[in-house]
């Protein structure tokens, strides 16, 4: 069986629940089957054992360096393992400061190197001091690490326009968003598109998901329509956004703390509409899981939303609340092409499902190896 290291800043066996980033976690889980891996961790895992099929290292909790710092006291722990039984390729996710080691790791040891760009690589978000392209070092960094992976993946073809745009000229730039799982998103096939209308929002309350103009956007539609919103997620932004829903005087929304991955479905087989107004994205796996179980999903046009035409999704410009409104409460009058939208989606869900998506990084990884 291949070897493989696997570099992440985090995201494995801690966060709320201790579930890490739930996709990330099940593609390594699923890859272990076909490979033997070994994951290290900027951060230390707050659980004895994240899966019996990969073993997981990491720094000591009692560390408090910088991320740059933590992975170069990675290095001699990646060497004694390489060196009592070789890997034969090493993959990173994120590209500071796991991709940037991972490169160098591959470039040292004559070993093939593969990165996923998953988060604010190619962001540069002034107003909210967000994204590795707004800090010149950063940026440099960055780009180096795009363009000497020997593989570069990304999860929408929004990424791979901005890094484009950016200088990063590559032809083998593969697209392979996360796909939601089946079994944990199955599809309401009773669901009535029906006022009340039942409008969901699931992400934690920061700056980059923008839920200020997510309230404006559900303001200008609670005020046409019958309509709910529910906002899950735990709060970063200190009640800021609770107290804009009683400034601007709306009475139909709820907010839940953050729920188990597996618990998502009990709130999206029961809704109609998705809001989600980032100023910028990756992907958001919450879209792809919303699309698989039913729901109608609407937004900034950023990550999947940017790839998904207008037969799949409903999108506008980011802070352009009005225009989204106004599209949602058009097609609120055409119940054929609502239900045409939800097929739509569906269909591209389980088609791009967490399996395909596994599928595709298996090949990837043993042509990266072959060659």
């Amino acid at each position: 069986m291949k070897r493989i290291a696997i570099i992440v800043p985090g995201g494995i066996g801690n966060g709320k629940f201790l579930q890490g980033v739930p996709s990330m976690v099940n593609l390594i889980e699923r890859l272990s089957k076909d490979f033997e891996i070994v994951v290290y961790s900027l951060i230390k895992t707050e659980i004895k054992e994240v899966s019996k099929n990969h073993k997981l290292k990491s720094i000591p909790a009692s560390i408090k360096s910088p991320s740059s710092v933590k992975a170069l006291l990675l290095l001699p722990r990646f060497l004694i393992d390489h060196l009592l039984n070789r890997y034969d390729m090493v993959h990173a996710f994120w590209a500071l400061p796991a991709g940037l080691l991972a490169v160098e790791l591959g470039r040292l040891f004559k070993i093939p190197c593969s990165i996923t760009l998953q988060g604010g690589e190619t962001a540069s978000i002034a107003e909210i001091n967000y994204g590795n392209i707004l800090n010149e070092s950063s940026k440099k960094k960055t780009l180096e690490v795009c363009r000497k992976a020997n593989k570069l993946v990304v999860l929408t073809n929004f990424q791979r326009v901005q890094l484009r745009l950016l200088g990063v000229h590559r032809d083998d730039i593969d697209i392979i968003p996360y796909g939601a799982e089946e079994k944990l998103f199955p599809l309401n096939k009773t669901k009535n598109f029906g006022e009340p209308y039942k409008f969901i929002h699931i992400a934690n309350l920061t700056e980059v998901k923008d839920q200020e103009i997510l309230l404006k956007t559900f303001k200008f539609l609670s005020e046409k329509i019958d309509c709910h919103l529910t906002i899950i997620g735990d709060d970063f932004l200190q009640g800021k956004i609770q107290k804009l829903v009683q400034d601007i005087g709306l009475k139909n929304v709820l907010f839940v703390d953050a729920v188990p991955h597996k618990e998502l479905n009990k709130y999206l087989s029961d809704s109609h509409f998705m809001l989600h107004t980032s100023l910028h994205e990756a992907q958001a796996v919450v879209i792809s899981e919303a699309m698989l179980s039913g729901v109608i999903v609407c937004g900034s046009r950023v990550g999947l939303l940017y790839d998904l035409t207008n037969d799949i999704c409903i999108s506008a410009d980011c802070g352009d609340y009005i225009t989204l409104a106004e599209k949602i409460l058009e097609l609120l009058s055409d119940k054929e092409r609502i239900e045409k939208m939800r097929n739509s989606a569906y269909d591209w869900s389980i088609k791009h499902s967490a399996t395909w998506t596994y599928e595709l990084y298996k090949k990837n990884f043993e042509k990266l190896i072959s060659n």
